[in-house]
């Protein structure tokens, strides 16, 4: 009797374990998913010249405003950075030819 209860003990506290290991990992990943963007965008944003279809469309652009308002599902940041990536993409395919 003493072993089953033992075994069982161990078994649930594996349990809880995993749970939290999957719950800490979740959390890791949310939290480092900002400064990602923020590293990807910064660079991106510093190449932008003065007269850069995306400067032109959007104005002065923030990278931690950009983030900041790309977490609160803002439409336009949104849109901002979708123009970014394509940019850095048409950038990428010029230098490849």
């Amino acid at each position: 009797m003493f072993s089953r209860r033992s075994g069982l003990e161990d078994v649930v506290y594996l349990v809880w374990e995993a749970r939290r290991y999957r719950r800490l990992k979740d959390h890791l990943l949310r939290s480092s998913a900002r400064h990602g963007l923020l590293e990807i965008l910064e660079p991106l944003i510093r190449e932008i010249g003065e007269n850069d279809p995306i400067r032109a469309l959007y104005g002065a652009i923030s990278a931690e405003a950009l983030v900041k308002d790309w977490y609160a599902n803002d439409e336009k940041a949104r849109s901002q950075v979708d123009a970014l990536h394509r940019a850095f993409d048409a950038a990428c395919a010029q230098s490849r030819s």
